[in-house]
C-alpha cells in the first residue's frame, strides 16, 4: 500500500499532488480531499495510463505512433522523409551537381531504409546495410549493364561514400526535428594498408596514347582529347570553356565563370573548382588544333560542342566514345579514365623537372598537398641529397690539441 502512495504527496490542510509516469506519459493532478480523495485520483490515473500503454502497443503493432494528447499519427518512414523533406531542401541547399551525383547512393539507401519509420534506424540497422552492401558489391541497375558487364565487390572506400551520405541525411533530420537522436555511424577502416595499395596516380604513357589515338574514331574527341593533355584542364573545365577565354595572341587559356542554361548550372552560370580562375600557357603543339577548332565560331560559342560539362564518356548521346576508344586500345579496366588526361599532363611536367609549386599552379590546387602524388615522378629531386650526410669524428677535440702542440715546439 506504501508503494502505491509514493507518487502520491498529501499536505495537513487536505490537498493532494499526485505525479505517476509510465511508458514515457505522466500524469499530474491536484486537489482536496485528502488521502479518500488522493487515492480515488489515483485509481484513475492509474486507468488512464493502462489505456495509454495499451494504446503504444497496437501503434507498434500497426506502425503508428501516438501525439501527446494520445491520438494515432502515421510514423514517418525514411522514404517519405527523403521525398518530402530532404528532397524539397535539397532544391535550395545542396548543389544540383552533388545531388545528381548522390542518385545511385541515394537508390541504395531507399531500397535498404525506405520503409523503415525515420525514428527506428539504429546504429545496429547501420550495421546491417554496411554487411549487406559488402555482399552485394557493385549493383547495376539497368538490365543492360547487368549483362554486359561482370560482378564487381564493393570496396570499403565505395561503402564509405555511401555512409557519409546516410550521415549527413540522417544529421540533417536531428538538426529539423525530424528525429530525437541521429545514430552513430562509423566509417569502415583498415587498421593498414595491404602491401602494394598505396599505388601512384594512373596516366597515359606514350605508347597507350598512340594507342590510343589510333582507335579513336571521332575527329572532335581526338582534339579533346589532345587538349586535355596540353592543358590539364579538368572535364568539366573542358566542355564549359567559351571561345572567348582562348587568346591566341598572347598564347594564353583562361579557365574562368562560364554561362551556362543547364539546371545543374546553378543561377545560369558555372564556376571553375573551389571558384578560382587561372591561366594556362598554351603548348606549341595545342596552337594549331586550337585555330583549326575556333575556325567559324563566335567568342560566346562552346570550343567543343557538347549538352553539358561532364565527362565526355558520360554527355548524354555521346555514346560514350571516349570509353569506346580506351575498350578498342585494350587500354579498359586499367585504371584509365578521363580524368587521367589531367594526370598526364601533370605527370610530364613533374618527369622534365617543373617544380611543384608551378606545376600546381597550372592544375589550379589550392593546396600542394595534392600536388604531391606526382613527386616521385621528378628525375633528380632526390638525387645527391645524400651526399650531405657525414659521420662524426671520434676524436675531433684532442687531434686539435695535439696540432696547437706539435706548432709551439
Amino acid at each position: 500500500m506504501k508503494d502505491e502512495m509514493k507518487c502520491v504527496t498529501l499536505y495537513e490542510d487536505g490537498r493532494w499532488l499526485i505525479q505517476k509516469r509510465r511508458d514515457k506519459k505522466t500524469i499530474t493532478r491536484r486537489g482536496k480531499g485528502g488521502e479518500a480523495a488522493a487515492r480515488k485520483a489515483l485509481a484513475e490515473i492509474e486507468r488512464e495510463l493502462g489505456e495509454h500503454a495499451e494504446n503504444q502497443r497496437a501503434a507498434d503493432r500497426l506502425g503508428v505512433k501516438l501525439a501527446p494528447d494520445g491520438t494515432p499519427t502515421q510514423r514517418l518512414t525514411f522514404a517519405q522523409f527523403f521525398e518530402e523533406k530532404y528532397k524539397p531542401w535539397t532544391a535550395t541547399g545542396l548543389d544540383p551537381v552533388t545531388f545528381q551525383s548522390r542518385e545511385s547512393v541515394h537508390w541504395h539507401l531507399l531500397t535498404f531504409f525506405g520503409n523503415t519509420p525515420l525514428d527506428e534506424i539504429t546504429s545496429e540497422s547501420v550495421d546491417e546495410f554496411k554487411a549487406k552492401r559488402m555482399r552485394e558489391g557493385i549493383i547495376y541497375k539497368s538490365e543492360k549493364a547487368q549483362q554486359s558487364r561482370k560482378p564487381r565487390p564493393l570496396s570499403k572506400a565505395g561503402l564509405a561514400e555511401q555512409l557519409k551520405v546516410l550521415r549527413a541525411i540522417l544529421n540533417w533530420a536531428q538538426q529539423r526535428g525530424h528525429m530525437k537522436q541521429a545514430p552513430t555511424v562509423e566509417m569502415p577502416k583498415d587498421k593498414r594498408g595491404t602491401p602494394g595499395a598505396a599505388k601512384p596516380v594512373r596516366y597515359f604513357t606514350v605508347e597507350e596514347r598512340a594507342r590510343l589515338f589510333r582507335r579513336v574514331k571521332s575527329p572532335e574527341l581526338a582534339d579533346v582529347i589532345r587538349f586535355g593533355l596540353l592543358t590539364g584542364a579538368r572535364p568539366a573545365e573542358i566542355f564549359h570553356i567559351r571561345c572567348r577565354s582562348i587568346d591566341l595572341q598572347r598564347r594564353t587559356i583562361t579557365f574562368e565563370e562560364q554561362p551556362c542554361s543547364h539546371p545543374l548550372c546553378a543561377g545560369g552560370r558555372w564556376v571553375p573548382k573551389v571558384g578560382a580562375w587561372r591561366v594556362v600557357e598554351i603548348a606549341p603543339e595545342l596552337m594549331p588544333v586550337l585555330r583549326r577548332v575556333l575556325k567559324g565560331k563566335r567568342p560566346d560559342d562552346l570550343l567543343f560542342n557538347n549538352k553539358h560539362g561532364l565527362p565526355f564518356s558520360r554527355l548524354k548521346g555521346g555514346g560514350g566514345s571516349f570509353s569506346r576508344a580506351l575498350c578498342n586500345a585494350g587500354l579498359d579496366r586499367q585504371g584509365l579514365s578521363f580524368y587521367s588526361l589531367r594526370h598526364t599532363f601533370a605527370s610530364d611536367l613533374a618527369s622534365a623537372g617543373v617544380p611543384l609549386t608551378k606545376i600546381g599552379k597550372l592544375l589550379g590546387h589550392t593546396d600542394l598537398r595534392s600536388t604531391q602524388c606526382y613527386a616521385h615522378l621528378m628525375p633528380t629531386a632526390l638525387d645527391g641529397v645524400v651526399a650531405e650526410l657525414h659521420l662524426p669524428e671520434a676524436w675531433p677535440t684532442l687531434v686539435l690539441v695535439r696540432e696547437e702542440v706539435t706548432a709551439a715546439s
